[in-house]
């Protein structure tokens, strides 16, 4: 149903893999099943940002960079899908530590889930973000106090993009 949006590449490598290609495709129909718009029609902007999300989960799958390293080539990468400009440091630093962020909060949500579906989920939210935000305004550093609102309890989280460890 998907297939239509990705070029003949990024096609081949849905099909050489399969596992990774059907968690892809449920990303995206969660993505398409979300509120619809006031007039009633379906909100095609999530489902925009997961195919921008796929596609850079795609390449990074690719060129072997999933678990990072989250440096400036990786950067320039998502750039050039999101057409956008270079990051700063400053942006890039901040990029990184909320991908982190959400990398963790979905692998919480999802214990079994592939590091390319969580990097895929961190990604969707980035571009979500960065859509809604001009800046980024999250703390720096490599680890942040998290709470967990099940339990009440304060945790730290490791920032490591799809390694992210609570």
């Amino acid at each position: 149903m998907y297939e239509k949006y990705f070029s003949e590449s990024e096609q081949s490598w849905l099909i050489q893999n399969k596992l990774l290609a059907k968690h892809i495709f449920e990303s995206l129909e969660d993505s398409e099943n979300v509120n619809p718009l006031d007039n009633g029609e379906p909100d095609l902007e999530p489902l925009n940002q997961a195919l921008i999300a796929a596609k850079i989960t795609i390449e990074a799958n690719r060129i072997g960079i999933i678990e990072g390293p989250y440096d400036e080539k990786h950067s320039e990468m998502i750039s050039t899908y999101l057409g956008i400009p270079s990051l700063t440091d400053e942006k890039r630093k901040k990029f990184w530590n909320f991908f982190s962020i959400s990398c963790g909060d979905f692998q919480a949500e999802h214990h079994r889930s592939p590091k390319e579906r969580i990097y895929m989920e961190g990604m969707k939210e980035c571009i979500r973000a960065m859509e809604e935000l001009e800046n980024f305004d999250i703390g720096e550093g490599g680890t942040i106090d998290v709470a967990d609102l099940d339990t009440g309890k304060i945790t730290k989280l490791k920032l490591k993009g799809v390694n992210t460890k609570y």
